[in-house]
This record gives structure tokens, sequence and C-alpha cells, in this order.
């Protein structure tokens, strides 16, 4: 299991994704060098957190849930070598959370 990361006093980070690869593209696109790339720069104008999301189809997805675990464990690895805090934030990219669409927000 993976040791806590101390979350910093006061964060300072951005909302996270390569502009190459924006929302649902991150995580099929995934490339770890241009994530460590992107984490020196966020690292380099001393922000020290960054906020990801976690699309609920492909984590929960069984074609996609394992590839994008271990994604996310190799982004965890870079962004803790630079000193960055991650927030993971799940997401399911639906745009209307409105009483009538919650009976669609069950399990894939």
């Amino acid at each position: 299991p993976r040791a806590p990361v101390a979350v910093p006093e006061r964060l300072a980070g951005i909302n996270y994704y390569p502009a190459e690869t924006p929302w649902s593209a991150f995580w099929p696109a995934f490339d770890l060098d241009l994530i460590r790339s992107d984490f020196d720069l966020i690292r380099d104008l001393e922000a020290n957190a960054v906020r990801i999301f976690l699309p609920r189809a492909t984590f929960l997805d069984d074609e996609t849930a394992s590839t994008a675990l271990s994604d996310l464990a190799a982004l965890l690895d870079e962004a803790e070598s630079r000193g960055l805090a991650v927030i993971p934030t799940l997401f399911d990219m639906r745009g209307d959370y409105g009483v009538a669409t919650w009976q669609m927000m069950r399990p894939i």
C-alpha cells in the first residue's frame, strides 16, 4: 500500500490535464513523458498541488480500469517525486445533476 502523502499547509495548485488531451481524452491517451514535463513546469511555477479528474466510466469499465489504475499510480509517483500533492476528483462527465437524472447515476 502507498503511504499517505502529507498535504501542504497551504495549497497552491491547478486543475490538471494535458493541453493536448483534455477531459475525457486524458486517460485513454495517457503520456507519462508529457506529464513529467508538465509537472516540472508546475513545480517550477512554485505550485504544490494538482487536481486531477477521474472519469467514472474510465475507472469503472472492465476494459479500461486496470490500465487507468496503473496510469494513475504512475502519475501519483511522478507528482510525489516533485513534491506535488494530488487532489483526485471523481467525475462522471454529466452536464445535468438535477433530480430527474439521479436514476442514470447508477454503477456501470
